[in-house]
């Protein structure tokens, strides 16, 4: 009768399983390089996405335009007297500002129409200054000429929707609007602003036309908002003391913001690319440890007469277990630190190819390998229990 014996070593147990694992190269080697692309394709896919994250980051937040934001706390009637051509004008000439505008809306709508049709009420806006650049508007048309808004010109840029529900015809043909009765020739439309989002519903003319037509005292007032574009290591110098050079007597009546538009987008950005990494890493993980997990069964049918035999030798249910696990264990290992390798060298290259910064996390090589051998222990789990349930007897009979 032949005794089980009472306990296998760790030792012995990784000795048998690296022996079985060469007695069968060819078919370890299958599955190894399986499970090193599998690797490789995560590491990758996760090195490139932080480095094509870390590049966007940087372009968006060095490329920025920044501007800085003045509204005055209690609005006033008066149309020039919260922001005159003057200050604009002071403020231009600042170091670092590249442009300057004031944008000025009605309280009360105008009634608007296009040929003979009946008006409706649109929101009226007035501007000074660059808008286009200071406000960040993104234009179908052009913007006004200096010369336009020194000399009261009639014309008009047209939100989108205001566009839209008037059924403006193209800008390029030169459309012609009435304000209150008056002609406005439509030069540019309004498509998007990130930093004045209320001009897709409005129609802006020059200020200085906005005084001839109307006064300086329009009834309901006007809206005030100053824009400042500038450099960006200028901003925050330019937002302490902004509220002093609008007014100097009264500083408080003012409230200064520094949008924070394109750091938002890059956090947008960067949240997407992480999710859709994470979830193409998840599948491949899946899909490795599948791969693993069917080689390993295919393994196990090809090796019942091994199994039996040890289990005639007294090999116990744990005997069985910790060897097929340990010989998964190994080839997730060695598949963990190759695919690693691969997969870093080639986000390595790519990014140097694209000029991308090249960020490797400190953990990531070692998730890597971790990832690797959690993924074949997953996958091998269900081969290791249909060898356990082989039999000695139906082993050799099998045979």
């Amino acid at each position: 009768m032949i005794n089980a014996r009472p306990s296998l070593s760790i030792g012995d147990v990784v000795t048998d399983a690296i022996v079985n694992l060469r007695s069968r190269l060819g078919r370890s080697i299958g599955v190894g390089i399986a499970a090193a692309l599998g690797v490789s394709t995560l590491v990758g896919a996760i090195q490139i996405a932080a480095s094509a994250d870390a590049q966007v980051r940087d372009r968006i937040l060095r490329e920025r335009p920044e501007v800085v934001i003045g509204r005055p706390i209690e609005q006033s009637n008066g149309l020039s007297a919260d922001v005159s051509d003057a200050l604009l004008v002071q403020l231009a000439d600042l170091p670092a500002v590249q442009a300057t505008s004031v944008v000025q809306r009605l309280a009360l709508p105008a009634t608007v129409r296009v040929g003979p049709r009946a008006g409706s009420p649109v929101a009226v806006a007035t501007s000074a200054g660059d808008l286009v650049r200071a406000a960040k508007v993104r234009l179908r048309g052009r913007s006004f000429h200096r010369s336009e808004l020194n000399a009261s010109a009639h014309v008009a840029m047209v939100g989108r929707r205001v566009a839209t529900s008037l059924d403006l015809a193209p800008v390029d043909l030169g459309p012609t609007i009435w304000i209150d009765g008056s002609a406005y020739l439509v030069i540019g439309i309004v498509e998007d602003s990130d930093l004045a989002p209320d001009l897709i519903d409005q129609i802006v003319i020059p200020r200085s036309t906005a005084l001839d037509e109307l006064g300086p005292e329009p009834v309901g007032g006007f809206d005030t908002a100053l824009y400042l574009r500038a450099a960006k290591s200028e901003v925050s110098r330019i937002a302490r003391d902004l509220d002093l050079r609008i007014s100097p007597e009264r500083p408080e009546n003012w409230r200064i913001e520094v949008p924070r538009v394109s750091v938002d987008l890059a956090s947008a950005i960067s949240s997407d690319v992480r999710e859709l990494t994470l979830a193409s890493g998840a599948l491949v993980l899946f899909i490795g440890a599948v791969g693993i997990g069917n080689a390993m069964l295919r393994s196990v049918y090809t090796r019942v007469h091994e199994i039996g035999l040890r289990r005639a030798l007294g090999a116990r249910t744990s005997h069985i277990v910790s060897l097929l696990m340990v010989e998964a264990a190994v080839i997730g290992l060695i598949a963990g630190v190759l695919g690693t390798v691969v997969g870093i060298s080639v986000a390595g290259a790519a990014a140097a190819r694209n000029g991308w910064p090249l960020a490797i996390g400190p953990l990531l090589p070692t998730a890597g390998v971790l990832l690797s051998v959690g993924a074949a222990l997953a996958g091998a789990a269900w081969p290791t229990r249909v060898a356990t349930k082989i039999s000695a007897a139906e082993a050799l009979r099998r045979d």
